[in-house]
């Protein structure tokens, strides 16, 4: 369960905006045996024990205990909870095509492919915590404040590029006196949720929304931020 994908749905329930159906990705965990011989010859046939009983028993269990947690907590949301391995494998493309939907909405997602972004008749959306073009990718909002730059959350559509779509809305986010890396995260997700919601009204009363397409020339895809970068943001947000 992704933060990101439950301030999504708390605030399009509290706005009245109804959910035709849910998709989580879950994917298998089981080795092979080639993978788990080759795990014996490396471990010995103690320690290999011990890691067979975490992975193949103790770990699969706790999956299973996981994906009830997961069915309670978005059934609340939607009568349709659907589980799929894979967001872009077949399977999940054939339960979407039966879903039919006008629009989808992404809580936090690999990258789709073409054939799963044109299934919906409008498009697929997505609210990203950086303000694109310029902070495209991941962990975007320490790497922006490391380089500072402003924080915001940009929603657009999504095309087969990384965060390269057409944009809808762009918003600020201010950084308060009190915030810390996390803090600043809630926010940009409770905003994400709100451009969200605006977009899908704007979509519900009018059928379309104004977009502005991005320079393909422009702008630059980050990445996981090492620890010893995240330690100087946390730095420069407490020393202010």
């Amino acid at each position: 369960k992704s933060s990101h994908g439950a301030a999504m749905l708390a605030r399009m329930k509290h706005e009245g905006i109804p959910i035709e159906a849910i998709f989580l990705e879950q994917r298998k965990t089981s080795k092979t045996g080639r993978e788990a011989l080759g795990a014996l010859r490396r471990l010995g046939p103690i320690t290999f024990s011990k890691v067979v009983l975490s992975k193949f028993i103790i770990e699969p269990l706790k999956l299973n205990r996981e994906k009830w947690h997961y069915n309670d907590f978005y059934s609340q949301y939607s009568d349709k909870v659907i589980v799929v391995e894979n967001f872009n494998d077949e399977t999940c493309a054939e339960r979407m095509k039966r879903v039919a939907p006008d629009v989808v909405v992404l809580g936090g997602s690999r990258i789709l492919r073409q054939h799963i972004i044109e299934i919906p008749t409008l498009g697929v959306l997505n609210a990203h915590p950086g303000l694109l073009p310029k902070y495209r990718g991941v962990d975007v909002i320490p790497w922006a404040i490391l380089n500072g730059d402003d924080i915001g959350v940009t929603l657009h559509f999504i095309d087969k590029g990384v965060d390269t779509g057409p944009v809808v809305f762009t918003e600020v986010l201010d950084n308060q006196n009190d915030d810390s890396l996390e803090s600043l995260k809630k926010r940009a997700e409770l905003l994400a949720a709100e451009l969200m919601c605006k977009a899908i009204r704007i979509l519900r009363d009018y059928g379309t929304l104004p977009v502005a397409h991005q320079s393909t020339e422009s702008g630059q895809q980050y990445y996981k931020m090492p620890s010893h970068l995240l330690d100087k943001v946390n730095s420069k947000l407490l020393g202010r």
